[in-house]
């Protein structure tokens, strides 16, 4: 069990405040042009018979989605307050269920899945490599990853980064997440952390929430999403 004493991380801190309208954020605009996409493009239309662990689940909106297609889902969030969100939306008659645990402490669920999906949260942690052996060692041989983090080589996240250094000298608090989010991975820096892991990524998706039109199709898109499977304990996929 987790320690309820202990400084949750900063990531963990900052979602705790916004648990109460997150489910909300989906309705429309970026959030929502996410879930589409997730939906429709990365997660398969089925995963009936399978067990599947949602990391940084936030208020289960996902998680939801793997139950609808079928899967045993578990929901973990660092953020006690999400985890209550999470709960409020159901259970789906028993296939969803939630548990409060950081990525970092994901060691002790004591589970292994058929899938893992974790979007938008490995950049938030303090050590994204460990995260990574986590991953793996929730899953079963031939299990899937599905994550997503941000691009380090997008315009808009480049581009962020620069309105907060200039908000931060006329004292303007742009972009308040940055502040938190530690980590941007390359495509191919992704490709070979995950591969270190025995995580043979199968599909790079690219995927920008925030622009749409001809400029999101040409330009680096700011989330890029990976599709991997666990390789067997003999080393193949």
């Amino acid at each position: 069990m987790a320690d309820e004493t202990a400084e949750a991380p900063a990531g963990v801190d900052y979602h705790e405040r916004l648990a109460s309208g997150w489910t909300d954020r989906y309705a429309g605009g970026g959030f929502r042009r996410r879930y589409d996409f997730v939906a429709g493009s990365v997660l398969p239309d089925t995963l009936a018979g399978q067990t599947w662990i949602d990391v940084g689940c936030g208020s289960g909106v996902f998680t939801r989605l793997l139950a609808e297609r079928g899967a045993r889902a578990l929901g973990v969030d660092g953020a006690a307050a999400m985890v209550a969100a999470a709960e409020g939306g159901g259970t789906a008659g028993g296939a969803l269920r939630y548990r409060r645990a950081a990525v970092e402490e994901l060691g002790g669920i004591g589970e292994r899945f058929d899938g893992l999906l974790c979007l938008s949260v490995v950049e938030y942690v303090d050590d994204p490599d460990a995260a990574f052996a986590d991953f793996a060692a929730l899953l079963v041989p031939g299990g899937r990853l599905v994550m997503s983090v941000p691009n380090a080589l997008a315009p808009v996240r480049l581009a962020q980064r620069a309105a907060r250094r200039l908000g931060r000298v006329v004292g303007v608090d742009v972009a308040p997440y940055l502040a938190i989010s530690r980590h941007g991975f390359t495509p191919r820096r992704l490709v070979r952390a995950l591969a270190a892991h025995g995580l043979a990524v199968r599909r790079v998706l690219g995927f920008d929430p925030l622009i749409g039109g001809a400029a999101g199709r040409l330009l680096p898109a700011s989330l890029t999403f990976v599709d991997c499977e666990r390789r067997g304990g003999d080393g193949r996929a």
